[in-house]
């Protein structure tokens, strides 16, 4: 698939998504951030080096968040990293609710998450790199 297309494809997963968080009960503010954090992963980031269709980038999350994301964009607190985390988490299991995601892969992805969260909020909040700087 070319980027326009996975874009596409991205678009429509993504509206999906907001529609089944706003079906949920999620405030307005929860799911506008879940979702900016999820075009920014799915748009931005699998689309950065090799075109990746969002349902195979859950893999991907490492290195989203310990390098990718502190270099290209630096105003997020620990709060904020943590919160994109979940979104991103939640983004996954509503593809494995429509079968674009197997359950060994989001066990697998869970488990990544349980072992790397500490070190991605560490790497991605500005509050550990301006400690980090001194």
């Amino acid at each position: 698939m070319t980027i326009e297309e996975i874009r596409k494809k991205n678009e429509e997963l993504l509206e999906g998504f907001m529609r089944q968080m706003e079906d949920a009960g999620l405030s307005q503010q929860t799911r506008f951030a879940h979702g900016r954090m999820v075009a920014l992963y799915i748009n931005h980031y699998l689309q950065s080096y090799v075109p990746t269709e969002a349902h195979n980038g859950w893999s991907s999350l490492d290195g989203f968040y310990r390098r990718w994301l502190p270099i290209k964009v630096r105003r997020f607190g620990s709060s904020t990293i943590n919160q994109s985390i979940g979104g991103i988490r939640k983004f996954y299991h509503y593809l494995a609710g429509k079968g674009l995601v197997s359950q060994k892969e989001l066990q697998m992805m869970e488990k990544s998450i349980l072992e790397n969260r500490v070190f991605w909020v560490q790497a991605s909040s500005y509050e550990s790199r301006s400690t980090n700087a001194v």
